[in-house]
């Protein structure tokens, strides 16, 4: 079963991403690509001095950032994306993000 839930986290961590069953650079098993538990920690130490700013932008962030690791995104230092390893920003797929699941999913490694 998929889980998400908050927790504390280690360092400056705002949230994690915990895969199991898998295996494979791109946490993928098999020539069909199936992928298969993953559980997500958001952090309990967030600022919930506006709630209102977390719901709508930095908690949709997280959870994407994160589902990206599951389906095997790494990090990226592209400003538009949303898996930069640091700061919140857009929980929109840029072209980077689309570039990185396309290149996974559609022209896998053999």
């Amino acid at each position: 079963m998929t889980e998400v839930g908050w927790g504390w986290l280690f360092g400056s961590a705002i949230g994690a991403t915990s895969v199991t069953g898998t295996h494979g650079k791109f946490l993928r098993q098999d020539t069909f690509g199936h992928l298969y538990e993953m559980d997500i920690v958001m952090d309990i130490r967030q600022s919930f001095d506006d709630v209102s700013y977390y719901a709508r932008t930095a908690m949709p962030h997280i959870l994407v950032h994160e589902v990206g690791h599951f389906i095997g995104l790494g990090h990226s230092d592209v400003s538009c994306s949303v898996m930069r390893p640091s700061g919140v920003g857009s929980a929109t797929l840029c072209d980077v993000d689309v570039a990185g699941v396309v290149e996974l999913y559609f022209y896998p490694e053999p």
